[in-house]
């Protein structure tokens, strides 16, 4: 009788612990949690932001949301940065930390030439960049505009 007493608390054990098995692996994985990294939009006002950081449409939608705060300064660097952008997803210059400005107008200059009329607006972006940027000229509204103008005529020729 004892033998049978053992077998039996031994059998409610092993259903015990098949069962708590059973509803361990069949628990409803949407009830973890899964978490997703969030983007931040590179700080503008630091020297080493590059513009492979963003594509050429994320930097545009920066620089429409700084000019809503009416950071106007920052909002031409981010449009400058989508040229760049652009101008890398297309392979017509290769980005890199340690190029200046100039050394980008001379590689498009050369890789794209065929290409009626980019190098000189990429040009005209540059110089307006940096007048603001490194020089000390106000943005413009219409400076704004003529950037952003020159990038969509890029876009349309390249």
């Amino acid at each position: 009788m004892e033998v049978a007493v053992v077998l039996m608390i031994a059998a409610l054990l092993g259903a015990i612990v098949w069962l708590g098995i059973r509803l361990w692996l069949n628990r409803n994985p949407s009830e973890e949690i899964a978490a997703e990294p969030v983007a931040s939009a590179p700080d503008l006002n630091q020297e080493d932001v590059s513009a492979a950081e963003l594509p050429e449409q994320g930097w545009i939608q920066l620089a429409h949301e700084l000019l809503g705060r009416g950071e106007l300064r920052l909002a031409l660097r981010a449009f400058y940065l989508a040229n760049l952008s652009y101008l890398g997803q297309r392979n017509l210059v290769i980005l890199a930390r340690f190029k200046s400005n100039h050394e980008y107008e001379r590689e498009l200059q050369r890789r794209a030439h065929v290409l009626a009329g980019i190098p000189q607006l990429f040009s005209d972006n540059v110089n307006a960049f940096e007048r603001v940027w490194y020089g000390s000229h106000d943005v413009t509204a219409e400076m704004l505009r003529q950037v952003e103008g020159n990038l969509a005529q890029i876009k349309a020729t390249a």
